[in-house]
């Protein structure tokens, strides 16, 4: 049975990054998530869980990502992915917020 963060991370993979590349779909997210925070906190925290599950090479994960069109043949690839859209997702997300905030920008 699929939790919560599982949910979230095969929507967010299949609906944002299975059918382009990882800063295109980011942007995507990003335009959504810095105009609602708990967006953000729900893809952020999905995409960690991930990464974690990675680590602790859960069968589970693998065929989460293949079911949402992400090709990884083992742990180790699932975690590259996951730690590149997260990195990815920071850079974008701050740099979407501070532009935010700016009143110049």
């Amino acid at each position: 049975m699929a939790t919560d963060w599982q949910t979230e991370l095969e929507k967010l993979l299949a609906a944002y990054v299975s059918y382009q590349p990882i800063d295109e779909g980011v942007a995507e997210m990003v335009y959504v998530t810095a105009r609602h925070p708990e967006y953000h906190q729900r893809y952020f925290g999905a995409i960690e869980a991930g990464i974690e599950t990675a680590r602790r090479q859960d069968p589970e994960l693998l065929k989460l990502m293949t079911r949402s069109s992400i090709v990884v043949y083992n742990f180790d690839e699932a975690l590259e992915y996951l730690e590149k859209l997260r990195s990815s997702y920071l850079q974008q997300y701050q740099a979407a917020t501070r532009a935010k905030q700016d009143p110049t920008g």
